[in-house]
């Protein structure tokens, strides 16, 4: 009997392997509102009674897909921390940004950056919400940013730059090079509003090396 339910089990965890590769395919090619539940159980060749019998509804199976993209990628952004000094930093957000954009198509990322109630709640339940802001503070404690910085406000300007050039290039409206570009000058514009001379000193350094 134990043997019979581990099988069922092992079943019930590749079809949903089976059926989110099925629907992010679906998803790249068609957008999150492009495909039916016939048309999901046709491209991962299960029946739809499958479907239904491991997701309540499509929109479940979308926000499972976008849940497994963030838990996949989640290590990588972990090997960011702890980044030595601002002119570092400013080439983390570039990677960190070459990252998602290498690991998921265009449609994917609009839709993961549009859907808040999906990636919101995965966020906090993480503890990712707080994004770069332990580099901000460490940049604080080392000297480089003025002790008396926003950190959440420095942190929510970085994000809108980096999440609007990668939106651009989502859309196609600007090439890599263009959104790395205005990634690593916009980082460094908004660093060195708060930055020392140590923090202007090494931001200057990052622009010297472009």
């Amino acid at each position: 009997m134990g043997a019979r339910v581990d099988g069922r089990s092992e079943r019930k965890v590749a079809n949903r392997e089976i059926i989110l590769s099925a629907a992010r395919q679906l998803i790249d090619t068609n957008g999150s509102h492009g495909f039916s539940m016939r048309e999901l159980a046709a491209k991962a060749d299960v029946s739809v009674a499958t479907l239904y019998n491991l997701f309540d509804s499509r929109e479940a199976i979308v926000s499972a897909c976008f849940e497994k993209v963030i838990t996949d990628l989640r290590p990588d952004f972990d090997a960011f921390r702890g980044v030595s000094d601002l002119s570092v930093l400013c080439g983390v957000l570039v990677a960190s940004s070459d990252l998602i954009l290498n690991s998921v198509s265009g449609a994917m990322y609009l839709k993961l950056s549009e859907d808040l109630s999906v990636v919101k709640p995965f966020l906090v339940e993480h503890r990712a919400s707080e994004g770069f802001a332990p580099e901000l503070e460490a940049a604080i404690r080392r000297g480089e940013l003025n002790e008396h910085a926003d950190v959440d406000v420095l942190r929510t300007v970085l994000e809108a730059v980096v999440g609007t050039a990668m939106r651009l290039e989502a859309l196609g409206s600007i090439s890599k090079e263009e959104r790395r570009h205005r990634i690593r000058s916009g980082a460094r514009l908004a660093l060195l509003a708060e930055a020392t001379d140590l923090g202007r000193n090494s931001l200057m350094l990052d622009r010297s090396r472009q």
